[in-house]
């Protein structure tokens, strides 16, 4: 016989996959097809794809094919090495990118909610008020705000450590420590940002249940010893990306500014949200739409007035210190984080806190509905029923609030298609092996948009690329790009022969209009380039090159 527990865990599940389903359709229509429509999704699938295919093929992982000829560059974004392992071998068994990507991102909503929930229930909290709570974390603005990426839907393992640190501090033991110490070594490996992040507010739970511990030098001892086995098991991690940040350099606090919250961003919602959404332009607006909902914020406030007072509390402050923290440079404690630890200077987006916030609403939204729950009926409400049962009750009313927070949360995604793989591609996958050179390139005050699909693409092919995307870009990109603005004259292509490239791949339809044609009726001149033909790329037509044998005659 199944588990009580386990049968719960289960049904909980299917009730946040079809919420989550609602609030997002169509998309859970085009599973094996579609994405949000965003560059990051692509990156995602390239990081993926990248770990599987160097793992299967004996190859660096470090040393992705990305940015050549750097070194390192698969260590140029946050890893999410636990993910790469789940992709690998169903990519390995054959399933499409896109559909092994779209599992991994709704596992990650569905997988933080349910840690939620069996959180609360292992508190002893009733199931019906763990699945409000547990809805909300799910399917709140912020969640569907950031769902072009991945990483930052994982966040069972900050929950999971949150619930642990309260249980080792309750009721100390090695279990507890050994539950702490494994939580942070997931979070590190599905999303080093809210592993960072979560670290300050460990440490108010830890000080916020002092009070009430039972065995404080021994709280102390197992709670040190579960942070020095994370710490053992995600040292190699980290220290590569340490290394990466003392070659990179630090996030620029222009950058932390712009994506530091305010708040007025606590009333902001994406611009998908039918009931709330408006237009908004700009990366720091999307990055700070924090609005957890009208029925959240109603329920979290009714469940500051809990019974259960010590969670409320200590709930409460955290949720306080994370908006506080979420405030970035416009607060007053981010700064310093920013300046005395390596680990916040690495990270641009204070905002990204939101996701403390909203799992602070979602506990307090618990404990509010459970609150709810537990008021008696009136008598006249109780003949009108008649046989209806108050388990029954709770479950129509606990469905219609889910229900609601469906239709206050939902969000239709825009999408994009990723079809077969482009005519191009397929062909350079066909040639001898060389480095490739996609154009055009970003300029030195654009965002490298483009570049993402190369890099997706090159999952076809694997062949070095001198473009990349990432979340850092190295110097010598940016460099390089400014030069080949001057694409294609006698210095650039000079530069490139010796850099080793030997195809070029130009996407006219990507150039600016006045420099399209000049571009095309330059490189048709060029007698060290050999014309392979034109093939179908990803949205209209490519051109494909190979450099000769010797340089251009003069």
């Amino acid at each position: 016989m199944i588990p009580r527990r386990l049968r719960e865990a289960a049904l909980a599940a299917g009730v946040l996959t079809m919420a989550l389903a609602i609030v997002t359709w169509p998309y859970a229509t085009v599973l094996t097809k579609g994405l949000p429509e965003s560059i990051d999704p692509m990156f995602s699938i390239w990081r993926l794809s990248w770990f599987a295919h160097a793992m299967r093929t004996h190859l660096s992982i470090a040393n992705a094919n990305i940015f050549y000829p750097e070194a390192g560059t698969f260590a140029l974004s946050d890893s999410i090495f636990l993910l790469d392992g789940v992709a690998a071998p169903l990519l390995w068994a054959g399933l499409g990118k896109v559909v092994v990507y779209n599992l991994l991102l709704a596992g990650g909503f569905i997988a933080s909610g349910l840690a939620l929930f069996i959180a609360a229930r292992a508190l002893h909290v009733p199931s019906q008020a763990a699945l409000v709570g547990a809805a909300i974390f799910t399917l709140a603005p912020y969640r569907i705000e950031h769902i072009m990426h991945l990483e930052l839907q994982w966040l069972a393992g900050s929950v999971a450590a949150i619930a642990s640190t309260v249980w080792l501090a309750l009721r100390p033991s090695s279990r507890a420590a050994l539950a702490l110490g494994g939580s942070l070594v997931v979070q590190f490996l599905t999303g080093i940002y809210y592993a960072v992040f979560l670290l300050p507010l460990l440490g108010a739970i830890w000080l916020g249940c002092l009070p009430w511990m039972p065995d404080r030098p021994r709280t102390l001892r197992l709670t040190l010893a579960g942070g020095v086995l994370a710490g053992v098991l995600i040292s190699p991690v980290a220290l590569l990306h340490v290394r990466q940040g003392a070659r990179l350099g630090d996030r620029q606090i222009v950058e932390v500014q712009a994506l530091s919250a305010t708040a007025a961003d606590y009333l902001s919602t994406p611009d998908e949200n039918l009931l709330y959404g408006r237009p908004t332009d700009g990366i720091a607006a999307t990055e700070r739409r924090l609005f957890p909902g009208s029925v959240a914020t109603a329920l979290a406030v009714v469940g500051l007035f809990s019974r259960r007072r010590r969670t409320a509390l200590v709930t409460g402050m955290c949720l306080a210190l994370a908006v506080e923290l979420s405030f970035g440079t416009n607060g007053t404690l981010y700064p310093y984080l920013y300046r005395w630890f390596q680990a916040w200077r690495g990270l641009r987006s204070p905002a990204r806190y939101g996701a403390y916030v909203l799992v602070g609403v979602s506990v307090l939204a618990t404990l509010g509905w459970e609150r709810l729950l537990q008021r008696k009926p009136d008598t006249t409400a109780s003949r009108t029923t008649g046989r209806v049962s108050r388990a029954a009750r709770e479950r129509l009313l606990t469905t219609l609030v889910i229900a609601a927070l469906c239709v206050e949360y939902r969000s239709p995604q825009h999408l994009r298609y990723v079809g077969a793989t482009p005519a191009v591609y397929t062909l350079v996958s066909k040639l001898p092996p060389g480095v490739i050179l996609e154009y055009p390139t970003p300029s030195k005050d654009s965002i490298p948009w483009i570049d993402a699909d190369y890099a997706f693409w090159s999952t076809t092919h694997w062949r070095p690329l001198v473009n990349g995307y990432s979340g850092y870009f190295p110097a010598s990109f940016w460099e390089r790009a400014a030069r080949l603005e001057r694409f294609p004259s006698d210095d650039t292509l000079a530069e490139l022969r010796a850099l080793g490239v030997r195809y070029v791949i130009v996407h006219p339809w990507a150039i600016d209009q006045p420099r399209r044609a000049q571009v095309l009726l330059r490189l048709a001149l060029r007698d060290d380039l050999h014309y392979l033909g034109s093939f179908s790329d990803w949205r209209a037509d490519a051109e494909l090159f190979e450099f000769s044998s010797r340089p251009a005659s003069h």
